[in-house]
């Protein structure tokens, strides 16, 4: 969809877990099923020059190329292997209750977090060693004072007045809410989103996958992972 820069920075925040917590982080394997050499080509072709939004399945053509430019944007720090592209019968040797229409399988990697909250914690403490001054206020309300920012610690009640360089909004869902209260002119960020999560308790298929991820696309555009 043309977002290199976005891809670039996510590749590299992934590597830096990686590396700075190996601890909570680990590679994750994730394989998508193809089924065709040509799809999605043309509405690759208009999602990126901005024309269509609308998902679609992609054929081996276009994963290759992605992935290829993954392991182009990740070359000079080789945290984890690069991609594999299998063949139909590579295919079901290693998964045989795949789908048997399958063409390929491509496998690259990307990670995943055991405990996010220790990852966060860590870097609060991390922070407060390498600046003392620093303090961490996880039930705090900020708001826009005359040319500060206020924050309200809601556990102790107290009232701080702050005039920062630089405000790092990382609210997440409610960034657009957050950079309402401070005041910042910041076009909206945040979209209407719709998932669904399921747990199956499948011993079978937990140890088909094998500690693989299975990433892959339906005919109506929805994502299963």
């Amino acid at each position: 969809n043309g977002e290199f820069k976005l891809v670039r920075e996510s590749l590299l925040e992934r590597d830096r877990l990686l590396k700075n917590a190996p601890h909570y982080v680990a590679p994750l394997p994730t394989t998508v099923p193809i089924f065709d050499l040509f799809s999605g080509i043309a509405n690759g072709a208009f999602r990126f020059l901005g024309l269509s939004r609308r998902p679609g399945r992609r054929g081996a053509l276009v994963i290759k190329t992605g992935l290829a430019m993954y392991d182009f944007f990740t070359a000079a720090r080789r945290i984890v292997p690069t991609h594999k592209f299998r063949s139909r019968a590579e295919t079901l040797k290693v998964w045989p209750a795949i789908n048997p229409a399958i063409r390929n399988s491509a496998t690259y990697y990307d990670a995943w977090v055991s405990h996010p909250e220790r990852v966060g914690t860590e870097m609060l403490r991390d922070t407060i060693e390498e600046k003392p001054s620093a303090r961490a206020l996880n039930y705090a309300r900020v708001s826009l004072g005359d040319a500060s920012l206020v924050l309200n610690d809601r556990l102790s009640g107290e009232t701080v007045a702050v005039k920062p360089r630089l405000v790092v909004n990382a609210t997440g869902g409610w960034i657009d809410l957050t950079n309402s209260a401070i005041g910042a002119v910041a076009p909206k960020l945040m979209g209407g989103t719709k998932g669904s999560h399921l747990i199956v308790d499948n011993r079978e298929l937990h140890d088909a996958l094998d500690g693989h991820m299975i990433y892959y696309e339906n005919e109506d555009g929805r994502i299963c992972i």
